[in-house]
């Protein structure tokens, strides 16, 4: 694969997934609307100090199974608010270093997601094995490595990492999780495989 060539690749690899996305679920209510929804983050960004610890402790728990042991086993991390001050410093801390290990790379990159912006990507397994399976970045790449890759296609395509990021994410994953009256309860089903197969047979045309 040529560098001269990395733009387009890129440019026509965000068109495969979008209509990819599109096909695969069209028959289960995905329309590009939808898919827009998606792709943009409507969150507001915390105006108070609680409000950003409140989201350190959300995407703490998004890890793995973090979520099952932390916030599952309590009924959600908001019901920690009254014996953590309600998330003021220097509770937070405290727990954090007691109760989860690995506050990582990717992590670091949803915490941020939450807080609203969208110059971001987080290094999702769906997206490392698609980016990978399509040569945009190594195979096995490590966070770093698919979170530079992201922004790049992004740059490319002219659109945010989150935007690019989240395509990707769909296509691999099948959830549109805002929306549970589609397909079964959000699911369109997973066609990461199948993407791959096709979206590698054109790009390679292009190169």
């Amino acid at each position: 694969m040529h560098q001269v060539n990395q733009q387009e690749l890129d440019r026509v690899a965000y068109t495969l997934a979008k209509d990819f996305l599109l096909q695969s679920g069209a028959s289960k209510g995905v329309t590009p609307e939808l898919i827009e929804k998606y792709l943009h983050l409507s969150t507001p960004r915390p105006d108070t100090l609680a409000a950003l610890y409140e989201h350190v402790l959300e995407s703490a728990q998004s890890g793995n199974m973090k979520a099952g042991v932390i916030g599952g086993s309590i009924g959600g991390v908001a019901n920690l608010g009254p014996v953590l001050c309600d998330f003021e410093p220097p509770a937070l801390p405290l727990l954090l270093a007691q109760e989860i290990e690995g506050f990582g790379f990717a992590l670091a990159c949803d915490f941020l997601n939450g807080l609203g912006y969208e110059n971001f990507s987080k290094p999702d397994v769906h997206v490392k094995e698609i980016f990978g399976g399509l040569g945009l970045c190594a195979e096995g790449a490590g966070d770093y490595e698919v979170f530079r890759a992201v922004a790049r296609l992004a740059r490319n395509t002219g659109v945010t990492p989150y935007n690019a990021d989240k395509l990707f994410w769909l296509v691999g994953s099948g959830y549109f999780y805002d929306d549970p009256l589609l397909g079964n309860k959000g699911r369109i089903g997973m066609h990461k495989k199948k993407f791959i197969e096709v979206a590698r047979e054109r790009l390679e045309l292009v190169s």
